[in-house]
């Protein structure tokens, strides 16, 4: 088949349809950042998820550590 040509009924390649990766930066999606509970909030919050939904919701050390610091995402 002659490079440029596409079978019958196949989708054109996404990028001869205009499709581009997203504009940066994307907006926030979720996360510790769109937490209002602050840092510790969410730890506590991740925990509650953990004990209830299993374990990969446990919050990462480094978060923690933060979180007992008293520091703040920014």
């Amino acid at each position: 088949m002659a490079q440029g040509r596409r079978l019958r009924g196949a989708a054109p390649h996404p990028a001869r349809q205009g499709v581009t990766a997203p504009s940066w930066p994307a907006p926030s999606t979720g996360g510790v950042l769109q937490y209002d509970g602050g840092l510790p909030g969410f730890v506590a919050r991740a925990r509650e998820l953990a004990a209830t939904y299993g374990d990969r919701f446990l919050p990462p050390d480094s978060l923690v550590e933060r979180a007992e610091r008293g520091e703040i995402l920014a």
